[in-house]
């Protein structure tokens, strides 16, 4: 009986098993041709809400299309960690002291609501001073023609956030569909 089960156990490890397999056919990446972003559209007050959409095709969704990008500027100012950091701080501080201070006096200490609702009270102050470091709002301007080679001006707004990280795709896509850097203009020879 042990000779059976020893030829048995040798053969069943020498049998290619599902582990030496490949996994199943990945199928290929989707390439992207463009990118969007929400953003404010409008020449001077940036009222109503649009899709950017930057790509092989131009620029969409401000009204009317921009086929050909002649040049693009940006201007804002980015969201500054730093001063976000220390305004939350500051903020939660003193909204949690001035909170459990105000819950003390007006309620006394028995107060059971006060205990309840004052860990949320330093997360309402560091809400609130992180807008110290801006509001990171960016504002774009692009120069083109459209598909009859009308000069088309389209302006918009966006904001970027606290990482930056949209700003930072916006300006590379920009780069990438149009062939320039910001505020570079496009000649023709």
């Amino acid at each position: 009986m042990k000779k059976i089960l020893t030829a048995l156990m040798a053969a069943s490890m020498l049998m290619p098993t599902v582990a030496l397999a490949s996994g199943p056919r990945r199928p290929k990446p989707v390439l992207v041709t463009s990118y969007g972003v929400n953003a404010w559209c409008g020449p001077d007050t940036f009222e109503e809400k649009c899709k950017i959409r930057i790509g092989d095709e131009g620029l969409t969704g401000t009204g009317t299309d921009i086929t050909t990008i002649n040049q693009w500027t940006y201007s804002g100012q980015p969201y500054n960690m730093a001063e976000g950091v220390a305004g939350a701080v500051v903020g939660g501080a003193a909204i949690g002291m001035g909170s459990l201070t105000t819950c003390a006096i007006a309620a006394g200490p028995a107060a059971m609501g006060c205990i309840a609702l004052f860990p949320l009270m330093p997360l309402l102050g560091a809400g609130i001073g992180s807008r110290a470091g801006g509001s990171g709002i960016t504002y774009f301007k692009v120069l083109g023609e459209d598909a009859d080679g009308n000069e088309i001006e389209q302006q918009f707004k966006t904001t970027i956030g606290r990482s930056g990280h949209v700003l930072r795709k916006l300006r590379k896509k920009f780069k990438k569909f149009s062939g320039l850097p910001a505020g570079e203009i496009r000649t023709s020879i």
